[in-house]
Formats: structure tokens, sequence, C-alpha cells
């Protein structure tokens, strides 16, 4: 009978150990392994899915925002700021918008892709034309008028947005695309034709269509006759619109579920959440 000695029996220890590791090891990247293949089915089905969702996407046929737009919008910063006598950097006003446009040129926006500047609420006279109807720009902040801003934004590769509402009125009280209303009996009256031809007269690029004066019940049912009423006013004029619609927003809000293929086709785009609103690091006035 022959013994291990010491030197032996830790030789064997070691190689039992390394085997026991080996197989340890083997188990654990092979787990990993599945893991991985795994994940990678994942993110395969994830992208197929990815692909037949944009694949299967439509908007507003006008032929516009078939790729993400891009520019500024004043609300979050500027808001409904009036006073251009205290603030004339700051208030709603044709200056603004130039010098916004010509920030976005200079400091290389434009050329990375954003080209809207885009006008909140605010900008409008308190009440429409007396003798046509029509809206129309505050004489003292857009005293050039919307086509010579919509030039000023053209001629340097950027393109002009406008607000509205489908209510009575804009959330900050200023005339908007629906003219009287009678929700239950489906008696509303509107200005979707006269506003959509004022836009193509303006050579007004996009239009941020909100909702805080329509009934949520009634969107769908009024707020689509304005895109349809932008097609007809682009067919005559050969501009396109970008329409960004809110109604789907104050469904949400009324806990209503919104038509997401009926947004999709009276839309360019939609929206579901809140405001973005910016901070001033400044004391509070």
């Amino acid at each position: 009978m022959q013994f291990a000695g010491p030197k032996q029996s830790a030789q064997k220890s070691a190689r039992s150990s390394a085997r026991k590791g080996a197989r340890k090891s083997a188990r654990k990247g092979a787990r990993m392994i599945e893991s991985s293949v795994r994940d990678l089915k994942w993110l395969i089905s994830l992208s197929i899915w990815a692909l037949c969702s944009a694949g299967a996407a439509h908007s507003l046929a006008n032929g516009v925002a078939r790729t993400p737009p891009m520019g500024w919008l004043n609300w979050a910063r500027f808001t409904c700021e009036l006073d251009c006598a205290r603030r004339p950097d700051e208030c709603v006003s044709e200056r603004l918008f130039r010098q916004q446009a010509e920030q976005l040129v200079s400091a290389g926006f434009r050329d990375a892709g954003y080209q809207y500047v885009n006008i909140d609420d605010c900008w409008s006279e308190l009440q429409r034309d007396s003798s046509s109807g029509r809206l129309q720009a505050n004489g003292s902040r857009f005293p050039a008028g919307l086509g010579a801003l919509a030039s000023f934004m053209h001629v340097r590769d950027l393109k002009l947005g406008l607000y509205g509402d489908c209510g009575l009125k804009t959330c900050a009280g200023y005339p908007a695309q629906l003219a009287s209303h009678d929700f239950r009996s489906s008696g509303e009256q509107n200005h979707f034709e006269l506003d959509a031809n004022s836009l193509a007269e303006w050579r007004v690029d996009s239009f941020k269509l909100d909702g805080c004066h329509v009934d949520p019940e009634a969107a769908e049912r009024v707020c689509p006759q304005f895109s349809w009423s932008l097609l007809r006013a682009q067919q005559q004029s050969g501009r396109p619109v970008l329409l960004t619609c809110e109604w789907p927003l104050y469904m949400v809000y009324a806990q209503a579920q919104p038509d997401w293929p009926l947004a999709s086709r009276a839309c360019n785009m939609w929206r579901y959440y809140d405001d973005v609103e910016g901070k001033s690091a400044g004391p509070k006035v």
C-alpha cells in the first residue's frame, strides 16, 4: 500500500479544486451566453416592433414632418410677457422672434436642423378685425405684420410657427378658431376656413392648435375639422402647414380616451403631457 505524502496530497487537492473551479466557470459562462442570447432576442424583437410601429405610423397627409421637426418655442421662457416698455427683449413681439432667429443661425442650430421659430399665445389683438373677421397681429408688438416676419425667417432658411385654439378663445383669452358653440347639438360655428386661408396668405409654416376652451367630449368632432380646412387651403396655395394638436391632452385631463388613430390622421404631431416651463435664476418681481 502506498500513501501520498503532504506534497502529493496538496497537488491532488489543488487539481480537484481546479476542476471544480473550471466546471463552475463553465456553468457561469454558459449562463452568461444564454442570458446574452435572450437579451439579443429581446433587442431584435424590440427593434422589429419599433420598425413596424414606425412604418405603420401615419400623420396628416400634407407632406411635412416626415422626420421629427425641431425648432424654438417662446412659451417655456417668455410665456405671455406683454410689457415691451419694461422688457423689450422678453415681450412677445417681432423683435423677440427676429432675435431668436438670428441666434439659431449664428450659433449653428439652424444648420443642425432647428428650423422652426414658433410664436405661442398672446400674439394677436384681443378682437378679430371688425370688417373681415380675420385674426390680426397686435399692431404695436408686430408692426410689420406676420407676412413680413415670415419673409424674415424664410430668407434665413427658417420657418415661422403660429398658435391658436380649436375652442372659443386661446388659453390666455385671445381670439381662437371657434366662433360659437353648442356642443350638445353640434351647432358650432367656426373660423376654420378663414383662418386657414390667413395662414396661407401670411406664409406661416406651422400651427399649434391648443384646446383650452373646447369641450373635451366634443374635441374629436370639432378640432379635426380645422385639419381638413388646412388641407383645402394647401390645395389653393401650395403651402403645407405643419399642425401640432393639443386636444388629445385635454381629453387625457378629462379622463377620456383619445382616438389616437384619428389624431394621427388629423395632425402631424399631437401632445399628451404638461407644459415645459423654465425657471428664472433672478429675483422674483
